[in-house]
Formats: structure tokens, C-alpha cells, sequence
């Protein structure tokens, strides 16, 4: 009798277990980290955009500028052995006000300028100005991007790439500058930033743009003092928060370097990111910034793209890019202040994100799926080898 009622008992007991295993999981087990830290999504500033080119970061990595920001105040004298002195005198036109659509460009060059200073500082590394841009997709073929013009490479983060994909030790005469790309990871500075670790430091990617850092003068002013500025006794050098060259970077810019004159900021460099297709633009706002700030220059983003209109923009084309490249390139390398330039293009053709034209592309591959494949195209051995 009791085997009949164990009998009688089997099918229910199958039939719970049979509903618990296709019970669904947990909200939390099927979570997918969409962080800029994600191996799969890579390192790079614009890494979000190259994974997901279709999806909802493809415009994210490449800013959206903010309109024009009011005048800055007058600037206080600065305390010594810290910011230089900003001209008080300015160039006679800016440049127009942005649209929301996406960063613009000085377009045209000031009527007169203030003198630069009579001594502009050289390359500090051996007269090499050529940056690479690197994110983490062809990591196996670095070896072919590394020339005797080459000296700095980053990827907008903190850490280094991982050493099973590239050991930069490998490539002792490539300096690895770090990013704090805004307020998420500046907790991560005091164990990351050690001394030894790096020379020089990137801080605040675009933060005039909502899409980016997005932080005021104040909000940066704070966090740096708090955070970055205690870095300059610990053998680092510091650049100024990575700002367009539109009116809402330049106006951004200003009125930080007025906060830190007044409150003893250590900066050694401001750090630019240009996108136009006029390379009498570039120029204008390579100028118009130095003979501002005097401080030594690098671009950390260059691109031959115009943002200035709504929508995606205005692509640059063969015969347009082969006016702007050696022009903005030759001004990079014979202009003394311009220390570091990076040329938003170590991309393959397909890869370039934030709707930045194919154009720019410097990478190609003879197969796709296997980075070691992948070599500088013909733009990217003239980049190389300027």
C-alpha cells in the first residue's frame, strides 16, 4: 500500500522540479556592465562608441557642446611658482557661439592677437610629438605604430591596458599618460596614481560637455584640489581639463585657470581637442589659446570632422582631408609650443566612432578577428613618420 502512494506521489514531485528549473533568474544575474571598464567594451574613450556604433552610445563618446557660456570674470593675480599669467588683452573676434549639436570651431582667425612669450617651452620628449590615441582592439599590433616619432599613448582611463593584451613595458620609449575622465573616478586616483606609476596626467575629458565630464569651473576647481593638485609633489606633471576649442571650452577654461590663479592649482599644460575641416581654424584656435593661457599645448584629439552643423555632422572628404592633415600635421611639428599632438584615427575604418568620418582611419586589417593582422594603412604611416 505505501509503494502504490509513493507510486501515486512521483509525478507531482517531477512536475515541481521540472517548474524550478525554468523559473526565471534573477534581475541581477542577467545585469551586463555597460562601464567604460568592461574588457569586452574596451578601454578607450570612444570604446562605447566603437561596441555599440549602432546602438545607444554611439553618440555618446564624441561631445555635444553646450552654448557659449558668459563672459569670465576679471582675473585675480596669481600666486607665485603656479599658473602663468593670462594677457588681459583679447583677440578681436571669437569664435560663434555652438549649437547643441556638437563642438565648433573658430571660424575665422583673430584680427590681432597678444604676443606669444619670447622663450616657448620645446617637446619634452626629445623633440617626439606623435600621440597615439590607442584603445584596445588591436592591441597585438602595437609594435607596428611605435616610431622614432612616437612618445605618448592613452587610452581616457586610469589604468593601463591589460598586460595579456599589450605590456607597455615592452615599449619603454612610449610614455603612458592616465586619464581622471571626470568626478566617477577620482576615488580612484590615490591608489592608482602612484608615484612611479606615470609622468604626466590627463584630467576631465571635455567637461563643458553634457555628455562627458559635465562639470563647472567650480565643480572641477574643487575636485582637483581635493584630488590631482597633491599629484605635482609625487613627480607628476598636470594638465588642465581636456576643453574644446569652441567658445564654450575657451570660456570653460577660463574662468578654471581664474579659480586656480586665485587658489594656487599646479598646472603644467592645457590639453585640447579639435574637430573642423579648416586648418586656418585649427591654427586660429591653437593660437588664440597659447597667446591666452601660455601654457605648452597638446592635442590630445584632433579629427577631420565638422560638428558645427545639427545632426551627425558634416563628413570631411578625400580632397578636404588631404588640404587639412599636412597642414594641421606641419603646424604640430613647427610650431614650439605645440608639444603633443594624437590624431583621433587609430581606428579601422569601420571602428570610427562618434560618426568621426572613415576618413581619419589609420588602421587596417587583413583579418578582422585577428589583431595581429592589423597595420598602419597608408595615413597612418605618414602620421607616424611626419
Amino acid at each position: 500500500m505505501a509503494l502504490v502512494k509513493i507510486l501515486r506521489l512521483l509525478p507531482i514531485v517531477s512536475l515541481a522540479i521540472l517548474n524550478f528549473s525554468f523559473s526565471a533568474l534573477p534581475v541581477n544575474a542577467l545585469a551586463v556592465d555597460h562601464d567604460h571598464m568592461g574588457r569586452d567594451l574596451v578601454y578607450a574613450h570612444p570604446g562605447l562608441a566603437k561596441r555599440h556604433k549602432h546602438g545607444k552610445h554611439s553618440k555618446q563618446c564624441r561631445p555635444r557642446p553646450a552654448q557659449s557660456s558668459p563672459a569670465p570674470p576679471t582675473q585675480p593675480s596669481p600666486p607665485q611658482n603656479h599658473v602663468s599669467p593670462m594677457p588681459q588683452t583679447s583677440p578681436a573676434s571669437q569664435p560663434p557661439s555652438q549649437t547643441t549639436a556638437a563642438p565648433s570651431t573658430p571660424s575665422s582667425t583673430p584680427s590681432s592677437s597678444p604676443s606669444p612669450p619670447p622663450s616657448p617651452p620645446s617637446s619634452p620628449v626629445g623633440g617626439r610629438k606623435v600621440g597615439l590615441a590607442w584603445s584596445n582592439n588591436e592591441q597585438p599590433a602595437l609594435n607596428h605604430f611605435v616610431t622614432s616619432h612616437t612618445n605618448i599613448i592613452f587610452n581616457w582611463q586610469l589604468q593601463k591596458y591589460a598586460t595579456n593584451d599589450v605590456n607597455l613595458a615592452d615599449y619603454p620609449s612610449l610614455s603612458f599618460v592616465p586619464t581622471v575622465h571626470g568626478r566617477d573616478n577620482v576615488g580612484s586616483i590615490a591608489s592608482t596614481l602612484v608615484p612611479g606609476y606615470a609622468s604626466y596626467v590627463r584630467t576631465f575629458n571635455e567637461p563643458e560637455i553634457p555628455s562627458q565630464a559635465n562639470m563647472s569651473p567650480q565643480e572641477a576647481y574643487s575636485l582637483w584640489m581635493q584630488y590631482i593638485n597633491a599629484l605635482s609633489h609625487q613627480g607628476y606633471q598636470l594638465l588642465a581639463p581636456s576643453v574644446t576649442t569652441g567658445s564654450a571650452g575657451f570660456n570653460w577654461l577660463q574662468q578654471f585657470l581664474n579659480l586656480c590663479k586665485s587658489g594656487g592649482c599646479h598646472i603644467d599644460k592645457m590639453d585640447l581637442h579639435y574637430y573642423g575641416t579648416q586648418a586656418s581654424d585649427f591654427t586660429s584656435a591653437a593660437d588664440r589659446f597659447y597667446s591666452t593661457f601660455n601654457l605648452p599645448t597638446w592635442f590630445t584629439e584632433i579629427g577631420c570632422h565638422d560638428y558645427s552643423q545639427p545632426g551627425a555632422g558634416v563628413q570631411c572628404n578625400q580632397q578636404t582631408f588631404d588640404a587639412f592633415f599636412p597642414a594641421v600635421i606641419s603646424y604640430c611639428e613647427n610650431t614650439a609650443h605645440v608639444e603633443v599632438y594624437a590624431w583621433f584615427g587609430m581606428f579601422r575604418a569601420d571602428e570610427m566612432p562618434n560618426n568621426v568620418g572613415p576618413v581619419n582611419s589609420m588602421i587596417t586589417c587583413s583579418n578582422e578577428g585577428n589583431p595581429s593582422t592589423c597595420y598602419p594603412n597608408s595615413l597612418g604611416y605618414r602620421y607616424l613618420n611626419p
